[in-house]
């Protein structure tokens, strides 16, 4: 009678995964200023600007241009009495900056020359956003929004609840020409389905924090990060926000989605977190500069720029992944295999798939197999001598 085996899987997982020896992770950069950085965007791999300045009086602002994903920096503008905090291009020629006293900047050049456009405001700008040459918003403080149809020649204030109230709105995105949100002070989301005619509130929690950036990729799926390293996760278009655990309390300023799965976070002390899978799982990235980083952007899922106080600015062209990094008190797990049985002189395969801690799928490898088992492909198999009671190996 041949017997049924016993098989021991030893989950020993040398990991083998996708990360090449030469992946730096990121990278210090010179920007050639001590000056703090608010804001930074990529219209390339190569092109990108970032702004920033002097939060002090006398108020001083600059902005900043790369042309090689960020090795190097070159001052494109300096300007004073203001404080620049807000940036947003919509190709590598039209783009627009805003800071202190209603400040609104644009280029048609991709920075050469910069005029300075009548916002209306005397509040502090935040934040900027245009979906086309035509249709931009701005938000500040005083829970400022203002709005323009005509590539900001001329600014409409769009009342809200909150408007002449101590709250300061952070961020705001649109991604159509109807549907935007707007995040601030008190953790409060505003959502508008009329192009900022009426705003309502979609999430509020009365805490004396700020939620600091709002990313959308469609009506549907978005999230909202802030102080006290708070995620907030819709992909109902706000009706609903769910709490993402982000394991850090450092407060948020910046983050960036490149699609459903992949995005980043950074804030204080140079914390930095990747998830990929959406924000189920958040996980640090190694990042040698302790600064507050303000904003982060990606152009795609492996190059991506940092930037913060104190000058600082970072760089990837690894998703912000180094060679090195490997969870280790988080190992990956197998998720599914094949039956872990055999009769005597049938043949055994044994498949498996395995993810790291962010869900992706890892390569693994086979060790101490028996001397009449084959591996091809990441698959064990081979038939069971008769009188072989039992076996086991390691993955």
């Amino acid at each position: 009678m041949r017997m049924r085996l016993s098989i021991k899987l030893l989950l020993f997982f040398l990991i083998f995964c996708s990360i090449a020896e030469a992946q730096e992770g990121w990278v210090v950069r010179n920007s050639g200023t001590n000056e703090d950085l608010t804001d930074v965007i990529m219209v390339s791999q190569n092109v990108g600007w970032a702004v920033g300045g002097s939060r002090d009086t006398p108020y001083k602002g600059i902005i900043l241009n790369t042309k090689d994903g960020g090795a190097s920096w070159e001052k494109q503008k300096e300007i004073t009495n203001s404080f620049l905090r807000g940036l947003h291009f919509i190709n590598d020629q039209i783009g627009w900056a805003v800071g202190y006293q209603g400040l609104v900047l644009k280029t048609v050049d991709g920075g050469s020359s910069w005029t300075a456009q009548s916002s209306g405001a005397s509040e502090q700008f935040f934040a900027v956003f245009f979906l086309n040459e035509d249709l931009g918003w701005a938000v500040g403080t005083r829970a400022l929004i203002v709005h323009t149809t005509d590539g900001g020649d001329t600014w409409v204030e769009q009342p809200n609840p909150y408007t002449g109230t101590r709250k300061k709105f952070r961020s705001v995105q649109f991604v159509d020409s109807q549907t935007g949100w707007v995040v601030g002070h008190d953790r409060v989301i505003l959502k508008t389905t009329d192009g900022g005619n009426s705003w309502g509130t979609q999430f509020y929690e009365r805490y004396d924090e700020d939620l600091r950036k709002i990313v959308f990729l469609d009506s549907q799926i978005g999230w909202a990060i802030g102080e006290r390293g708070i995620i907030l996760k819709t992909t109902s278009g706000g009706n609903s926000w769910t709490h993402q655990n982000s394991r850090t309390d450092e407060d948020l300023w910046g983050g960036v989605f490149v699609n459903q799965n992949v995005g980043w976070a950074v804030g204080d002390n140079g914390v930095v977190i990747r998830t990929t899978n959406g924000g189920t799982n958040w996980l640090s990235q190694k990042n040698s500069d302790n600064a507050l980083l303000n904003a982060v952007y990606f152009i795609d899922e492996n190059h991506g720029l940092a930037v913060g106080d104190g000058g600082t600015i970072i760089s990837t062209t690894s998703g912000g992944v180094h060679g090195d990094d490997v969870p280790q008190n988080n190992p990956p797990e197998i998720i599914s295999q094949s039956a872990m049985d055999a009769l005597e002189g049938q043949v055994f395969t044994y498949t498996a798939h395995a993810v790291d801690p962010d869900g992706d799928a890892i390569h693994y490898t086979f060790q101490d197999i028996p001397s009449w088992a084959l591996v091809s492909d990441s698959v064990l198999s081979g038939t069971v001598p008769l009188g072989y009671p039992s076996f086991s190996f390691r993955v």
